[in-house]
């Protein structure tokens, strides 16, 4: 009876100080307690109504009928509204075809029956002006939460476990009390409460961890393995919080743009960071395309991280939900499957009759012809490089002329060289971006490259001692 009573004490006082610690309950705050029935939402509800005087708050119980486990369920429903009646509260109560739910979004049970009853209790909430909802999980919850996402993977922020507040609205006064402490807490208090035998069923992760795992490690390796557990989920919040002050501003800096449907990185900063500050900006980044983190995996990252050291100018990887991440050069772009467009490179082909002036509106840019006289020739331009300008030997020329964008496996004769040379490589050793690349035309006379313009001409149409007639070529942005 006296570790009955100290059991009791204990889970009073941890709930008084839960409540205090994260700043739960102010007064006059309007709480509405999610019940299931179980003993575990019996004991929130009991307690809060017992200290509703002391907190100056009003309560309310809400649950939510699954309609899953046929007669049960239904069983459920009238006990919660029983005691919602018995205690003079507010009941409020749906039922919703989880089922049904699950089929149509393709996930899992639990993930399901959580959705709906989350959207449940907010619309509750909001309807009727209640500003918390109380939720019921306790220290037994968060360590096989704890497990199942070491058993699953998962990085300092999988382990910081349930929150004890979120958004400011849910509040969990029982998450730092064992289950053992709430069932003595039942039994001294003398409360009904009914069995979910769903919560036994073994089928599920998590429940086989609480019958099975839990019970293992705390019988053959550590009898206080639920108070170990709280605590490194304790020590990953504090951690994380730190962490995000940090690579909050950290992030801001790789960040080149962005909107609702894509946000694009800066490769050269991220590479500039530790591989575990790069992984959480990458994450940073999913999650603001994505608006939250679930079932981002490890490998997913990963597959982000490879992007991010890929030698090709253009890669890409799918990510869950609808989410694709592609390296488009010196970028790295996170976007909406269904909204992203690949940047399209600029493909053109004019056909040059004459000397004259043609406009390139793809390339922004016109170039122009003139026939000139020997005798104007200038004298400086055997001595100095010319880039806007060039000279060829007309008579080395025929038109039509072809006016194109580079292509790849294009070659050339560079003037005052004999052997042919890649455009790719003369770029390369000439440091000419890419961005100029893309906006650089091509001229072709008998489809050999006779003048990169704006850059260098070509060795075959070269002026000598004995040319007679001259075309210039200008470019000029258009």
């Amino acid at each position: 009876m006296k570790a009955l009573q100290k059991s009791y004490n204990n889970s009073l006082a941890a709930a008084k100080q839960t409540i205090a610690e994260y700043d739960m309950i102010q007064p006059a705050d309007k709480v509405l307690v999610a019940v299931s029935g179980g003993a575990d939402s019996i004991a929130l509800l009991h307690y809060l109504m017992t200290a509703a005087s002391e907190y100056k708050i009003t309560v309310a119980a809400a649950h939510l009928n699954h309609l899953i486990r046929g007669k049960e369920a239904f069983e459920d429903e009238k006990f919660v509204k029983k005691m919602a009646l018995r205690l003079k509260i507010p009941f409020f109560s749906a039922q919703e075809n989880v089922l049904a739910y699950k089929k149509r979004k393709k996930i899992s049970l639990e993930e399901a029956a959580r959705d709906i009853r989350y959207k449940f209790l907010q619309k509750i909430a909001v309807e009727n002006r209640y500003n918390k909802i109380a939720l019921a999980h306790n220290a037994d919850d968060n360590a096989e939460l704890l497990l199942m996402r070491i058993i699953r993977g998962a990085g300092i922020s999988g382990l910081c476990g349930i929150p004890a507040v979120r958004d400011d609205k849910y509040i969990r006064p029982f998450i730092t009390i064992e289950k053992k402490a709430i069932y003595d807490y039942i039994k001294k208090k003398k409360l009904d409460y009914v069995e979910d035998k769903s919560n036994y069923d073994t089928k599920f992760l998590r429940n086989k961890i609480g019958q099975n795992l839990l019970p293992l490690l705390k019988e053959k390796y550590n009898p206080n393995i639920i108070k170990t557990l709280n605590n490194i989920t304790s020590i990953a919040k504090k951690e994380e919080e730190w962490i995000l002050q940090i690579i909050t501003s950290v992030f801001e800096k790789t960040v080149y743009k962005k909107d609702k449907n894509q946000i694009t990185l800066l490769l050269n900063r991220l590479n500039k960071i530790a591989e575990g500050g790069k992984r959480r900006i990458i994450r940073e980044a999913l999650n603001y395309i994505k608006t939250n983190l679930k079932n981002i995996s490890f490998a997913h990252i990963d597959s982000i991280i490879k992007l991010t050291k890929n030698h090709s100018n253009y890669a890409s990887a799918d990510i869950s939900g609808n989410i694709i991440v592609v390296k488009n050069k010196n970028h790295l772009i996170f976007a909406k499957k269904d909204t992203y467009k690949k940047p399209q490179s600029i493909n053109y082909e004019y056909r040059l009759k004459k000397a004259e002036t043609l406009l390139i509106k793809e390339a922004k840019q016109s170039i122009k012809f003139d026939q000139i006289k020997n005798s104007l020739l200038p004298k400086i331009f055997f001595k100095e490089k010319i880039e806007t300008a060039q000279y060829f030997d007309a008579d080395k020329i025929q038109f039509p002329l072809t006016i194109r964008n580079f292509r790849n496996g294009d070659k050339f004769i560079p003037l005052g060289m004999t052997g042919s040379q890649k455009l790719k490589k003369f770029f390369i050793n000439n440091k000419i971006p890419a961005n100029k690349r893309k906006k650089c035309s091509i001229v072709l006379s008998k489809d050999k490259i006779i003048w990169i313009a704006g850059f260098r001409a070509a060795n075959t149409c070269r002026i000598t001692e004995k040319t007679k007639n001259i075309i210039k070529g200008e470019v000029f942005s258009a």
